[in-house]
């Protein structure tokens, strides 16, 4: 516990060969790394100043309340899922890679939001983050 943390990354494919190898996916890292530690702190902080301009609060038993609400959750998800994205493998245009770049990442989970559910997924299971 004393010691430095190495950080650990952990793959998450999304396309496979015919032989089911990985050939595209992110590198993440865990819910213990700075990323995502410094995204949830601002999801927070957005979160309790929404909530301090807000004259009422939030009726979620409402269509309209639990719209809002749900959207509201899904943009937490989503910024979290992208801190956690360190690097990729298997992306390319035209047989070449391509450098890492966060817009890119964002655009690849607005196109395919299972992939960041598949992130969202593998940030739960904290053995992909430990070292040993």
């Amino acid at each position: 516990l004393n010691a430095d943390v190495e950080q650990v990354t952990f793959d998450v494919p999304f396309i496979f060969n015919a032989d089911g190898e990985p050939e595209t996916g992110f590198k993440i890292v865990g819910k213990n790394s700075p990323e995502y530690q410094a995204a949830q702190n601002a999801a927070r902080i957005e979160g309790i100043k929404k909530a301090g301009v807000r004259k009422a609060p939030l009726d979620t038993s409402t269509d309209t309340g639990a719209e809002t609400y749900s959207r509201q959750l899904a943009g937490v998800e989503s910024r979290l899922a992208v801190a956690v994205v360190v690097g990729w493998f298997g992306i390319t245009k035209d047989g070449v890679d391509l450098p890492f770049d966060i817009d890119t990442v964002k655009a690849i989970f607005k196109k395919y939001p299972t992939w960041r559910e598949k992130v969202g997924a593998a940030l739960e299971n904290d053995a992909n983050f430990i070292k040993g």
